[in-house]
């Protein structure tokens, strides 16, 4: 397994992270004094579209790689197999974090305590799917190395 490529994995994964870590922070020092732009029934709309594009996000980004996961099984090198592994992890993280970003700013509207935890949730999926040499060799059918 080319370690150069995990490790450009693992850096993504974590700036992604880490930035929703930080916008969730910064999203919870304004939630104190939200914004509170609509009327209440309003914004109960924006929090229940909040649950409902986490949901969607977390399933679809889960279809998403377990289906490029599959078709990077069926290619016969190793590098090829990483590629394809690489663009569908980014892909699983990008709609994690788009539905997270989106929870944030429906806190930071509505103060609701509904879409913090919703975007703490989606943190905590981001964090789940860190790459480890282990669990992507696994994931694509690679034997491991023996050292």
């Amino acid at each position: 397994m080319n370690k150069e490529k995990l490790r450009s994995l693992q850096i993504i994964h974590l700036a992604l992270t880490l930035g929703s870590l930080v916008y969730i922070f910064i999203t919870s020092m304004i939630a104190f004094k939200p914004l509170h732009l609509y009327p209440a029934e309003e914004e109960k709309v924006f929090v229940g579209v909040a649950i409902g594009m986490m949901l969607l996000m977390a399933v679809l980004s889960r279809i998403i790689f377990n289906g490029r996961l599959q078709k990077a099984k069926t290619e016969n090198s190793n590098e090829a197999k990483m590629d394809i592994y690489r663009a569908a992890l980014i892909v699983n993280l990008a709609m994690l974090e788009g539905a997270t970003l989106f929870c944030c700013t429906v806190t930071m509207i509505t103060g609701s305590y509904i879409s913090v935890a919703l975007a703490f949730l989606g943190s905590l999926l981001l964090l789940l799917q860190k790459p480890t040499e282990l669990g992507v060799m696994e994931d694509l059918g690679i034997p491991a190395e023996r050292k």
